[in-house]
């Protein structure tokens, strides 16, 4: 029968650290993807706020209700819509706006 080899936390660390290490220099030398430029003011949507929908799902925009929030670096929100004539939709990651954005954004959400 082979010994079993006792078991040692501390094996390894020096090659996880260098991984890790690479690993962030890597990071630092990678283009970071652009975020979308801050289209809201500082007010946060809350969720249960009526909204207005926009999206290519529908051909006009419809009401619709605020459901989610992702954080302060996306302007992006959750809504559950409902388009007249059709079952009820989610849509999970569409810009928010403060006011009801020019026609050349196909997606959107603005307070109702």
């Amino acid at each position: 029968m082979a010994a079993r080899r006792a078991h040692n936390p501390q094996v390894g660390f020096e090659s996880r650290d260098r991984y890790q290490d690479a690993s962030m220099h890597e990071g630092e030398l990678m283009n970071k993807p652009k975020s979308k430029p801050a289209l809201v003011a500082a007010e946060r949507p809350t969720i249960g706020r009526s909204v207005i929908v926009r999206s290519p799902f529908f051909h006009m925009p419809t009401a619709g209700i605020l459901i989610g929030t992702y954080g302060a670096e996306t302007t992006d929100v959750v809504v559950q819509a409902f388009p007249v004539g059709r079952d009820p939709l989610q849509i999970p990651a569409i810009p928010y706006f403060e006011s009801e954005p020019d026609a050349s954004e196909r997606s959107a959400v603005w307070p109702a």
